[in-house]
């Protein structure tokens, strides 16, 4: 699976010039974002996560009322969804739950 280098490039300049309080980074892609950003000396914090229930879990536990919890893609997840819609699918489940 190939990252594509102008989202990865586009995600680390925003999040450089715009620090949260917390990101939650996976996979490759996530991986890679983290490098560029640890390299930056980002302000932020980094966490990882390995699987969609734990991003949930650590959303609970680190998000207060009224914050934005935002999941986005930045690249493919085939090596842990059939496709998009799986992925999907499996994202609506623990957001009905939150």
């Amino acid at each position: 699976v190939k990252i594509k280098e102008k989202v990865i490039f586009d995600i680390y300049t925003y999040l450089k010039e715009n620090p949260l309080p917390y990101i939650l980074i996976t996979g490759r892609a996530g991986q890679t974002i983290k490098d560029k950003l640890q390299t930056a000396e980002y302000k932020g914090n980094i966490l990882e996560y390995t699987d969609m229930e734990s991003a949930f879990v650590m959303m609970k536990q680190y998000a207060k009322s009224g914050d934005v919890c935002l999941l986005s893609p930045a690249a493919a997840s085939y090596d842990r969804y059939k496709n998009f819609e799986e992925r999907g699918r499996v994202f609506k489940e623990f957001a009905n739950k939150f």
